[in-house]
Formats: C-alpha cells, sequence, structure tokens
C-alpha cells in the first residue's frame, strides 16, 4: 500500500470517527433537550432534618412551643414551595396525602444523607449551552453563589431507585423534588445593629430533584437572610419563605412552549 493511499484511508476513518462522535452528541443533546415530565412529587425533610437556633426566640413571640414552631415552618414550606412547582408541572404533596405517613416512613428509611457540592458547580454549563437554553443559573449566579450560599448541601442518596418507581406509579409522577433539612442560622459575627444587638440570620432550605430513572437532575440549597430581632412566625415565613419557593422553581427543568403550528397561530404567540 502506497504512502498516499494510507493517508487517504486515515483522512477518512477520521472524518467518519468525528461525525460519529457529532451525531452522538447531537442525539445526547436532543434526547436531554426533548425530555418533558408530567407531573411533580414533592417530598418533606424527616422533622429531624431540621435544624434552627432560633426556634426558641421565635416561639417565644409567636406563642408556640418548639414542636409546633417545627411543625408550622415545615408545613409552611411545603405549602409555598408546592405552590411554586405547580406553576410548572401539576404537583402532588406528600404531606397531604391520605397515605402519607406510610410513605414517608418508606420513604426515609430508603435514604442516607450525604454533604455534597451543589449541582450548579458540579455541571458548569458552557457558554453556548447557556445561551441556547437560556439558563436561570449563569457564570454570574454561580459567582454569587460562592459569595452568599453554601457550596455545599445536605443531598440524599437513594438505596434502591425502585422507590422512586413505586412513588411514580402510586401518584403518577415522574420528577421528583425531596427538600431534605431545613436551617436557621443566627450569624452572631454579622452585627446588622449594634445598639440593639440585631444579628443576620440565615434561613437555609436543602433539596434534591431526581428523575423517575433515579438520575439527579438538580441538587442546591436555597438561602435567605433576615434580622434576629424578626421573631413572628407568620411574618417569617410571609417574607422569606416565598423567595425560598422561587428560587427552587427557577431549577426545576422547565416545560417547553407550545410550537405554532400556522402562520395565525405564530402571529398570536408572538
Amino acid at each position: 500500500m502506497s504512502t498516499k493511499t494510507l493517508s487517504v484511508l486515515i483522512f477518512i476513518v477520521g472524518i467518519s470517527g468525528a461525525m460519529a462522535q457529532s451525531s452522538k452528541g447531537t442525539t445526547e443533546e436532543t434526547t436531554e433537550t426533548q425530555r418533558e415530565y408530567t407531573r411533580i412529587l414533592l417530598i418533606p425533610y424527616n422533622p429531624m432534618m431540621h435544624l434552627s437556633d432560633a426556634d426558641q426566640d421565635i416561639g417565644e413571640f409567636s406563642e408556640l412551643n418548639g414542636k409546633q414552631v417545627r411543625a408550622a415552618f415545615r408545613a409552611g414550606i411545603m405549602s409555598h414551595v408546592g405552590e411554586r412547582l405547580s406553576k410548572i408541572y401539576p404537583t402532588t404533596s406528600l404531606l397531604e396525602t391520605s397515605t402519607s405517613d406510610y410513605d414517608l416512613d418508606m420513604v426515609y428509611s430508603w435514604i442516607n444523607y450525604r454533604m455534597d457540592t451543589v449541582f450548579s458547580v458540579t455541571h458548569p454549563m458552557n457558554d453556548d449551552t447557556l445561551q441556547k437554553k437560556k439558563s436561570f443559573f449563569s457564570k454570574l449566579h454561580v459567582a454569587k453563589a460562592k459569595e452568599i450560599h453554601d457550596l455545599k448541601f445536605m443531598n440524599v442518596t437513594l438505596h434502591r431507585v425502585s422507590l422512586l418507581t413505586r412513588l411514580g406509579e402510586k401518584y403518577d409522577a415522574d420528577l421528583f423534588v425531596f427538600l431534605n433539612q431545613f436551617e436557621i442560622v443566627t450569624n452572631y459575627s454579622d452585627c446588622m445593629d449594634l445598639a440593639m444587638k440585631i444579628y443576620r440570620r440565615q434561613l437555609k432550605l436543602h433539596y434534591s430533584v431526581f428523575d423517575i430513572t433515579g438520575k439527579e437532575v438538580w441538587g442546591d440549597v436555597a438561602v435567605v437572610d433576615f434580622p434576629s430581632n424578626s421573631n413572628d412566625i407568620r411574618e417569617i415565613m410571609e417574607m422569606n419563605f416565598p423567595k425560598i419557593a422561587d428560587y427552587i422553581g427557577k431549577t426545576i427543568p422547565q416545560k417547553k412552549a407550545a410550537v405554532p403550528e400556522n402562520l395565525t397561530e405564530a402571529k398570536e404567540y408572538k
């Protein structure tokens, strides 16, 4: 075989390989882009995963005992997050179903917890993807997260993927949002008003998003700040829970907009 013939063969093989890789990448991207979901199952955090150094002050001001404070926060955050998610897909709250106690016991016995790096940091998007998907998570957002949010969050791991299969069949869901841990932390090194001894508090909600196959779609911690002299539990929930819910909502895979089929619809669509 001549040197010229060998060079031609190498060139053809190289072109074929490049085309195969390009085709594979396009297929994978298309599959990921076209994936749509039908219903979300929202799973509340285990009451044991409520961590707060402010419950006593909040309880005394709001005339509630510790158990009532924890229950109010848990029900409140589920209500706000559920309402926000229902604007994207129909959403079922596992806190409100008739068999929730049984199913929650099953969920909590089939999951483990571990600290993990937030999804937006471990899966950075390139500029083309960001532009194409118009993602909420830009480089600016990640930079901001490094400044004011945790880079670590409390994640869950599944003992068995069949857990999601069982829940999916029962509740007709294919996207699962786990609320993993609720925190209120007072930062005594950050004094907002020295004379009044008012410190900055952070309210954190750690969460994970899985699809029906057991793939983790997202994982993060939503964080809001509020002052330590805010101890009215209703005010805390009304002022901060919508922000937490909105943050989570923006990280859920969004439903694609309907594409107009004809010129008349296209004009109306615009």
